[in-house]
């Protein structure tokens, strides 16, 4: 699996813009096709890098904030979590929360059922520092405004941060590419780390773009 991640350091090296190929989706199926001939896993890490993580960001008017700086700079690897274990990729039914703390500004990400734990992510300490774009539910005062993307530091050199845990899961065969069991308890997201509004707007879901159509046939690959 660092082999993957060493590969993956290697294509970014000759990007010249990765914020510009993640707004292209004709450069992105190229970057796809292109990887898929020489490494499954790679092509996988790959377009949720660029695509979903990076992508998400672009779409979401969010890459000025400070986390993604470090994903753009590969000082960290970007992934993308939304599939759950009991829910899939059903926005309307995801049980993850972010509630928002008056007191900081920021939001709480919290894994409030077993089965809401985020399922497949590439979040293991493999390859380095993990930071996640998070699709949870907004609470805030008490109520529930729908589903956002939040912006979330998930590991550092020494593996998951403080809130946040992954459990490995099993290897499949064909291309390796280290899935795992997401969830936290207490993992913060500061105000300049998320892509969530400042103020909460009516009942929410996230736009489910040509982005997800996109990585979902990637997989099927």
């Amino acid at each position: 699996m660092e082999l993957t991640y060493e590969r993956l350091r290697l294509v970014d090296a000759v990007v010249d813009d990765p914020l510009a190929l993640a707004a292209d989706p004709y450069r992105l199926a190229g970057l796809h096709e292109w990887t898929a001939v020489v490494d499954g896993a790679l092509a996988t890490v790959a377009g949720i890098h660029y695509n979903l993580f990076l992508g998400s960001l672009v779409d979401h008017g969010a890459t000025d904030r400070p986390a993604a700086d470090d994903v753009v700079a590969m000082r960290s690897t970007g992934t993308f979590l939304c599939t759950e274990l009991e829910h899939g990729n059903d926005a309307a039914a995801l049980r993850t929360t972010a509630t928002h703390d008056p007191a900081t500004g920021g939001f709480v990400l919290h894994t409030p059922v077993p089965g809401a734990q985020k399922f497949m992510p590439n979040t293991s300490p493999a390859g380095g520092p993990k930071t996640a774009v998070v699709a949870a539910r907004l609470l805030s005062c008490g109520t529930d405004h729908g589903v956002f993307l939040f912006l979330a530091p998930l590991t550092g050199p020494d593996g998951p941060l403080p809130g946040v845990r992954v459990r490995a899961l099993p290897e499949r065969t064909g291309s390796p590419v280290d899935h795992c069991l997401t969830s936290s308890t207490t993992c913060a997201c500061r105000p300049g780390h998320c892509s969530a509004p400042q103020a909460p707007r009516a009942p929410h879901r996230p736009r489910m773009s040509w982005r997800q159509r996109r990585a979902t046939s990637a997989r099927g690959s």
